[in-house]
Protein backbone atom coordinates (compact mmCIF):
# COMPACT_ATOMS: atom_id res chain seq x y z
CA UNK A 1 0.00 0.00 0.00
CA UNK A 2 1.59 3.53 -0.93
CA UNK A 3 0.35 6.69 1.06
CA UNK A 4 1.44 8.59 -1.92
CA UNK A 5 -0.72 10.16 -4.18
CA UNK A 6 -0.77 9.08 -7.64
CA UNK A 7 -2.64 10.41 -10.66
CA UNK A 8 -3.97 7.90 -13.11
CA UNK A 9 -5.96 7.86 -16.49
CA UNK A 10 -8.55 5.53 -16.82
CA UNK A 11 -9.96 3.96 -20.23
CA UNK A 12 -12.38 0.71 -20.71
CA UNK A 13 -10.77 -2.42 -22.88
CA UNK A 14 -13.04 -5.06 -23.48
CA UNK A 15 -15.87 -4.78 -21.07
CA UNK A 16 -13.86 -3.91 -18.10
CA UNK A 17 -11.96 -0.52 -17.28
CA UNK A 18 -8.22 0.02 -16.65
CA UNK A 19 -5.97 2.77 -15.34
CA UNK A 20 -2.69 3.72 -15.89
CA UNK A 21 -0.05 5.64 -14.52
CA UNK A 22 -0.34 9.60 -15.61
CA UNK A 23 2.79 10.61 -17.43
CA UNK A 24 4.15 13.63 -18.82
CA UNK A 25 3.75 12.36 -22.37
CA UNK A 26 0.66 10.86 -21.62
CA UNK A 27 -1.50 11.49 -24.47
CA UNK A 28 -4.80 9.73 -25.90
CA UNK A 29 -5.30 10.19 -30.04
CA UNK A 30 -7.61 8.41 -32.27
CA UNK A 31 -5.70 5.91 -34.46
CA UNK A 32 -7.16 4.79 -38.32
CA UNK A 33 -3.90 3.94 -40.25
CA UNK A 34 -1.56 1.91 -38.34
CA UNK A 35 1.24 0.46 -40.68
CA UNK A 36 1.40 -3.36 -40.00
CA UNK A 37 4.97 -5.17 -38.67
CA UNK A 38 5.10 -8.14 -40.51
CA UNK A 39 5.99 -11.63 -38.13
CA UNK A 40 5.27 -9.03 -35.09
CA UNK A 41 1.96 -10.22 -33.11
CA UNK A 42 2.39 -8.10 -30.15
CA UNK A 43 2.78 -4.72 -31.87
CA UNK A 44 0.03 -4.08 -33.86
CA UNK A 45 1.63 -1.87 -36.26
CA UNK A 46 3.44 1.59 -36.38
CA UNK A 47 1.65 5.38 -37.00
CA UNK A 48 3.53 8.48 -37.53
CA UNK A 49 2.70 11.27 -35.06
CA UNK A 50 3.72 14.73 -34.57
CA UNK A 51 7.38 13.86 -35.43
CA UNK A 52 7.45 10.79 -34.29
CA UNK A 53 7.51 6.95 -35.19
CA UNK A 54 5.05 5.17 -32.26
CA UNK A 55 4.96 1.36 -31.90
CA UNK A 56 1.01 0.20 -31.14
CA UNK A 57 0.71 -2.58 -28.66
CA UNK A 58 -1.83 -4.64 -29.37
CA UNK A 59 -3.04 -4.32 -25.92
CA UNK A 60 -6.15 -7.41 -26.25
CA UNK A 61 -3.52 -9.61 -27.29
CA UNK A 62 -1.02 -9.05 -24.50
CA UNK A 63 -3.48 -8.58 -21.78
CA UNK A 64 -5.28 -11.70 -23.16
CA UNK A 65 -8.68 -10.50 -23.29
CA UNK A 66 -11.23 -9.24 -26.50
CA UNK A 67 -10.70 -5.59 -27.57
CA UNK A 68 -11.17 -3.51 -30.79
CA UNK A 69 -9.93 -0.42 -29.70
CA UNK A 70 -9.72 2.64 -31.97
CA UNK A 71 -8.13 4.90 -30.10
CA UNK A 72 -4.27 4.93 -28.47
CA UNK A 73 -3.30 5.84 -25.42
CA UNK A 74 0.33 7.09 -26.14
CA UNK A 75 3.74 7.52 -23.98
CA UNK A 76 6.92 6.99 -23.80
CA UNK A 77 8.95 4.37 -22.14
CA UNK A 78 13.46 4.63 -22.16
CA UNK A 79 13.16 7.31 -24.86
CA UNK A 80 10.77 5.39 -27.31
CA UNK A 81 7.39 6.34 -28.14
CA UNK A 82 4.35 3.63 -27.83
CA UNK A 83 0.90 3.44 -27.85
CA UNK A 84 -1.43 0.95 -26.13
CA UNK A 85 -4.82 0.09 -28.13
CA UNK A 86 -8.12 1.24 -26.03
CA UNK A 87 -11.59 1.50 -26.33
CA UNK A 88 -12.72 4.60 -24.96
CA UNK A 89 -10.92 7.08 -22.82
CA UNK A 90 -12.28 7.78 -19.07
CA UNK A 91 -11.14 10.64 -16.65
CA UNK A 92 -7.97 11.13 -14.82
CA UNK A 93 -7.89 10.10 -10.88
CA UNK A 94 -5.54 10.67 -8.29
CA UNK A 95 -5.34 8.17 -5.60
CA UNK A 96 -4.17 7.63 -2.61
CA UNK A 97 -4.25 4.17 -1.69
CA UNK A 98 -3.01 1.35 -4.08
CA UNK A 99 -3.87 -2.11 -3.27
CA UNK A 100 -2.70 -5.57 -4.35
CA UNK A 101 -4.26 -9.34 -4.95
CA UNK A 102 -3.58 -12.01 -7.38
CA UNK A 103 -4.05 -10.63 -10.76
CA UNK A 104 -2.28 -7.46 -9.09
CA UNK A 105 -2.27 -3.78 -8.22
CA UNK A 106 -5.33 -2.04 -8.54
CA UNK A 107 -7.53 0.74 -6.50
CA UNK A 108 -10.94 0.73 -6.06
CA UNK A 109 -13.35 3.53 -7.17
CA UNK A 110 -17.04 3.17 -5.83
CA UNK A 111 -17.29 -0.92 -5.48
CA UNK A 112 -15.05 -1.95 -8.41
CA UNK A 113 -11.83 -2.86 -8.77
CA UNK A 114 -9.77 -0.95 -11.32
CA UNK A 115 -6.45 -2.61 -12.29
CA UNK A 116 -3.43 -0.54 -13.04
CA UNK A 117 -1.40 -1.08 -16.30
CA UNK A 118 2.23 0.12 -15.81
CA UNK A 119 4.06 0.99 -18.97
CA UNK A 120 7.47 -1.65 -17.74
CA UNK A 121 4.84 -4.59 -17.44
CA UNK A 122 3.73 -3.75 -20.81
CA UNK A 123 7.32 -3.65 -21.88
CA UNK A 124 8.00 -7.10 -20.22
CA UNK A 125 4.99 -9.02 -21.85
CA UNK A 126 6.55 -7.68 -25.13
CA UNK A 127 9.57 -8.46 -24.54
CA UNK A 128 10.79 -5.79 -26.88
CA UNK A 129 14.09 -4.73 -24.87
CA UNK A 130 16.77 -7.62 -24.63
CA UNK A 131 18.34 -8.02 -21.27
Amino acid sequence: MSKKEQKFILFTLGNSTYAMPLLPTSKIIGVDNITKIPFDSKLKGIIYHNGHIISIIDTGKILKIKSNGDKCLLFDYNDDHFGILIKEPKDTITIKRVLIDKKGKYFKVKKDKIYIIYPSKIMELIDIYEN
